[in-house]
This record gives C-alpha cells, structure tokens and sequence, in this order.
C-alpha cells in the first residue's frame, strides 16, 4: 500500500507580481534537487535515497497562485507523515540559503508560512506503477488522437485523383492498391491485369502516342508498395513479349535491390567504383516477386555519393525497355541527370500516404530538372476494378492545365 501525505504552504509577500512569480518558480524548482531530498531524508532519518524522495514529491500550485500544495507518497505511512512535515521548515531553511543570482536578494521580502496550522493529510493511494500507467494510458491515446487530427489537418495526405493532380499539376492515373503487395483485399484482379490497364492508358496521359523506352518511377517514400508496382510493370511489359530490365538507380540505400534480395549482387555502384569500367551485371531472380526479370542491382559498393547513375543508364541496351527506380531525395544523390536520361517519368502516390506538400515539392524538383513527360500512378482502394473513362491531353513537365483519368481496359 502506498500513502500519501500532503501539506499546503502560503507565500507571504508584499512585492510586485513578477517578483514573486519569480520566487515561487525559484522554490519550485528545489522540489527535485539534491539538497531537499538529503536535507529531508536526514530530518526524517530515512533509508530512502536521496533521488527516491525528490521522485516521491509532487508540487501543485494554481496558475498565479502564491499557495502550494505539496504531497509526498511512501509505503510506509508514519514516514510518509514525518517527511511531509519537514517539507516546510526544509523550505524556510533553503530559500534564506538562496544565492543572489537565484533571486535570493527577494528572500527577505517573503514569508513562507504553513497553511491550517501545517496540517498533514494522509490518504491511501493506488501503488504509483498502476496509477501512472493508467494515465499514462490515457493521456496517451488522447495525445494520439489529437497528434492524429492535428497531422491531417497540417499535413494533408493525398487521397484522389483530384488531390493528386490538384498536388502535382500532371494528368492522373487511377489504380487499385492491392497491385502493391501480393495479397488482394478488395479487389478480384490479377496484378499484371491491372498493370495492363495502366500500360494501356499511360501513354496518353504522357502524351505520346507510344509508351516511352526508359521510364523513371520516382515518389515521396520508398516502401515494398513502389518496388511491387515496379516489377509488376516489367512483368507485364514482359508478357506483351517485351524485353525490359529494371534498374536500381538508388546509389545510396538500394532500397529495390534488397527488397528482392538482390544486396549482395554486384551492380552498378560496382561498375562506378571499377577501374576498367567494366560494365554492371545483369541478373535473373529464379524466385521472389521478380522472379525471371532482368534487374540491374544497385551493387555491393554503396554508398557512392554524389554519383548518378545515368551514365549507366545510357550505356544499356538501346533496344530494350528500362524501368528506372530513382534514387530517395538526398542531398547526396542527384536526380537531375536521371531525369534528363529518361524518356518519361511516373510519380507513383499511395492514396492516404503521400503528403500533399512533399508530392507538390516533389512535382516541381522533377519539373524544373527536366523536359521529360511526367503522370502520376495512384494507387487507391477507391479503383477496386479498372476504369474505363479517359481525358485527352498532352501533359509536359510544366505549367499546365491537366485532369485525372482512370486505368481502364
């Protein structure tokens, strides 16, 4: 059983108010320190240490208010008692011990008296382990939820194809999430189905009349949703009988190459740290979510710093198709050279994550680095199925007027 015993003292004064704020802030401040907490345990002659007792104090003072009430909590009743009795005459002793530039000089201008006669009240309480994990429980979930509410209304999140392109200024493509993971939770299509459906609508939304050879996939975040859409991209290209090779372009982190469980495969920061330039590996997944697609790794060497990888990218294979993963925003990795490489760009958003200021910010970087056509993938669960409508227009990475579309069939 834990006790709790507390008492109320009254500072006396006739000074100004911001004067005796600043002693009573001064006295709080002794509450937790060493030399209450010694001075206490020597007067009460308790087995406590020091750093015990100052943790066993609570101050509670009314906001402006020159009364504190001063409880101390103990398993021991008669000495939860005796130290809440010291606790005023412990604080008459060290406020006349306060130095001139810890507004000593006020000392002599205040009176701290007990209030009713030093009375002590001693209740029971809950053990301390409990009762603070109950409010911290609650204080907890309400900090969430008002963090939560606060976030979304100073970081609102993209969540439709009017948001993205409100976002971003570029046309927008609809597509459901559940062709970011393996498992489908609402809708019934088959991921390379509905990679079709985007292929199908992509170089319209681009501009073009066929889809571009090299494409860059760029977004606010890098998670196994980006590198999903990346390879079902290429698993679909492929099956239309395409040659095409993905290409980790993240000197950095290589985030792509280990979520297919390409780390340890010699790459392309292999090929920029060589001497001869001897050029990167290509290699097959024979399982994993890649299996049987060429990818080009980021490489065993990384970081390499202040690199890009475009000249990689341009020394490929002119003939076969690349989907370029770019590398996170740096301030060591370029992405203006690999933009200019490119014959396209996909920024891909997840609806619900990608945060309206960084995918805006994101749109203009990419903007101003290059001429190459842009449109953005969104991934939401609003497109259970592909759709069917479409808008023409010819978007450029620049100021534009553009609207959302659909991937259809």
């Amino acid at each position: 059983m834990t006790y709790e015993s507390t008492v109320t003292l009254v500072v006396q004064t006739s000074a100004g108010a911001s004067d005796t704020e600043t002693f009573i802030r001064t006295m709080t401040a002794l509450v937790d320190s060493e030399v209450v907490g010694e001075e206490l345990r020597a007067r009460v002659e308790s087995p406590l240490p020091v750093d015990t007792i100052t943790q066993n104090i609570i101050v509670e003072r009314p906001p402006g208010s020159s009364v504190l009430t001063i409880a101390y909590t103990d398993t021991d009743s008669e000495r939860s008692v005796q130290t809440a009795r010291e606790v005023v005459p412990v604080f008459q002793e060290q406020v006349a011990l306060l130095e001139a530039d810890q507004a000593g000089q006020l000392g002599q201008r205040y009176a701290i008296q007990p209030w009713g006669s030093g009375t002590i009240i001693t209740t029971d309480v809950p053990p301390p382990v409990l009762r603070n994990a109950a409010i911290a429980a609650l204080l907890g979930a309400l900090v969430g939820a008002i963090g939560a509410l606060l976030y979304r209304q100073w970081n609102p999140q993209v969540r439709t194809g009017s948001d993205a392109e409100e976002a971003t200024g570029l046309p927008v493509i609809t597509s459901p999430r559940a062709l970011a993971g393996t498992r489908w939770s609402r809708s019934q299509w088959n991921p390379i189905d509905v990679m079709d459906a985007v292929l199908t609508r992509l170089p319209g939304a681009l501009g073009e009349r066929e889809l571009p050879r090299r494409i860059l996939v760029i977004s606010t975040e890098h998670g196994p949703q980006r590198s999903a859409f990346i390879v079902h991209l290429a698993r679909a290209l492929q099956q239309k009988g395409e040659a095409v090779t993905v290409v980790d372009a993240d000197l950095e982190r290589g985030t792509l190459s280990r979520q297919l469980g390409l780390s340890r495969a010699v790459g392309l920061s292999d090929q920029l740290r060589s001497d001869d330039g001897r050029a990167a590996t290509v290699v097959v997944p024979e399982k994993g979510i890649a299996e049987g697609i060429a990818v080009l790794p980021a490489g065993t060497s990384l970081p390499v710093r202040s690199v890009s990888a475009a000249m990689a990218v341009n020394a490929l294979d002119q003939q076969t198709r690349l989907i370029v993963d770019s590398p996170g925003l740096s301030a060591h990795q370029p992405l203006g050279a690999l933009v200019r490489a490119v014959d396209a760009v996909v920024v891909l958003l997840v609806s619900g994550s990608a945060d309206v200021g960084e995918t805006s910010s994101l749109s203009a970087l990419t903007r101003s680095l290059g001429n190459a056509p842009a449109a953005v993938v969104l991934l939401t669960d609003d497109a259970t199925e592909p759709q069917a409508t479409e808008r023409q227009r010819v978007p450029r990475l620049a100021p534009r007027a553009s609207g959302a579309v659909s991937a259809g069939s």
